[in-house]
């Protein structure tokens, strides 16, 4: 088992995607602080429900309801935003399932969790093109523009990053998170995208 910290959000991230978060909870800035001094990252999970709801009038040691699967990240970069806010950006690296999880005295969620094997890299089968071609279309969008997605090289970063811009339920997310060959996911993909053109 693994001891990390981990940062709930509303969405969920898969790896080699890149994620800006705007931090203004003295926790997490207190989080970023220790990671970028100690060069070390942190998890960020699914928040079941969406949002992290910590009321101090009721169980303040009671952890955030998450999904248990999540990705491990590191900071890539940092700013201050215009809004006076602290920028940073981080890429999803690992993938983790989690143990069990527990608040700490400083609300910060810390987890133990087992990685999971990293997928074997795959080549792009020409199969697969119109999958390309559709993510290099959704990244004019001005949503996914902004996550500066890094350029596909292999069938892994097609799938991972075809599946967190792809507007999916979280069901299917999780479903695609899980699987552990790229081309399988490829694969499962192509069905859903054939299902949405469908109608």
């Amino acid at each position: 088992m693994n001891a990390i910290t981990l940062f709930p959000l509303s969405t969920l991230l898969f790896p080699g995607v890149p994620l800006p978060l705007q931090i203004f909870e003295q926790r997490y800035l207190d989080l970023v602080s220790r990671c970028m001094k100690q060069n070390c990252g942190f998890g960020i999970v699914k928040l079941v429900g969406g949002q992290e709801v910590l009321n101090p009038a009721r169980e303040a040691s009671r952890a955030p309801a998450i999904v248990e699967l999540g990705v491990y990240v590191d900071i890539v970069n940092w700013d201050q935003l215009p809004n006076g806010l602290l920028g940073i950006s981080v890429c999803g690296e690992r993938k983790f399932r989690v143990l069990e999880s527990q608040l700490d005295n400083d609300q910060l969620l810390q987890a133990q969790v087992e990685f999971l094997p990293p997928e074997p890299a795959s080549d792009l089968l020409q199969e697969y093109d119109g999958l390309l071609e559709l993510l290099q279309n959704l990244r004019a969008h001005p949503s996914v523009a902004g996550l500066a997605l890094p350029e596909v090289t292999d069938a892994r970063q097609l799938g991972w990053q075809l599946a967190q811009v792809l507007p999916l339920e979280l069901k299917e997310k999780l479903h695609l998170l899980q699987i552990d060959d790229p081309l399988a996911r490829l694969r499962r993909l192509a069905d859903i995208v054939d299902s949405l053109s469908k109608g």
